[in-house]
């Protein structure tokens, strides 16, 4: 694996064009998280193509999605096959449902609810979140604060912190502890 790479600056073999010339392109390009979650995903090998052009066959990498007035949106109620074909974490959360990708940095956690339920008080390392869709109740060192679609938090390590989830939820974190959740195995 190459060294650190910044998503924002950096050149994608042969796709220069295709990445600051295209409208809703330069929207993602501009995204840290998401670029930093496909910078993770080609270093890997989970997106196919992505080292020669990584934005080629933008449809295997975001299935259901639509570029609109230079703007990324989903238009899926769940999240797209290729998330949900991550090895599923084993959490010990009722209703909650979640898929991880892996790195020796960290741990990102695609997570969903269908219904209403509580996370109780806990700490852990650093997380930064993303609402997808949805709405959830985070309680951070005594403070609540309830977070939407688009909406981002962050988690300092260490912070006692709680969640209230509500049906519909769907969101994206991140987690700087590598092994924050296990991955379910095979039979269960």
């Amino acid at each position: 694996m190459p060294g650190r790479i910044n998503p924002l600056s950096h050149t994608w073999p042969g796709c220069k064009d295709k990445v600051t010339d295209a409208g809703g392109l330069v929207a993602l390009k501009r995204s840290a998280f998401l670029a930093r979650i496909f910078t993770f995903l080609c270093h890997n090998n989970r997106v196919s193509e992505c080292v020669h052009n990584p934005f080629g066959n933008w449809s295997n990498f975001i299935e259901q999605s639509a570029f609109q007035e230079g703007k990324i949106f989903m238009n899926a109620s769940e999240f797209p096959a290729f998330v949900r074909g991550l090895p599923e974490a084993d959490l010990p959360y009722e209703g909650l449902r979640g898929w991880i990708l892996q790195s020796d940095a960290g741990q990102v956690f695609f997570n969903e609810s269908d219904i209403e339920m509580t996370v109780p008080e806990h700490s852990h390392g650093s997380q930064w979140g993303v609402v997808i869709d949805g709405k959830i109740d985070l309680t951070i060192g005594g403070r609540t604060q309830t977070y939407t679609r688009g909406d981002t938090f962050f988690i300092p390590a260490g912070a006692l912190h709680q969640a209230r989830i509500y049906p519909g939820y769907r969101a994206v974190d991140y987690f700087a502890d590598p092994h924050r959740y296990r991955a379910r195995s095979q039979g269960g």
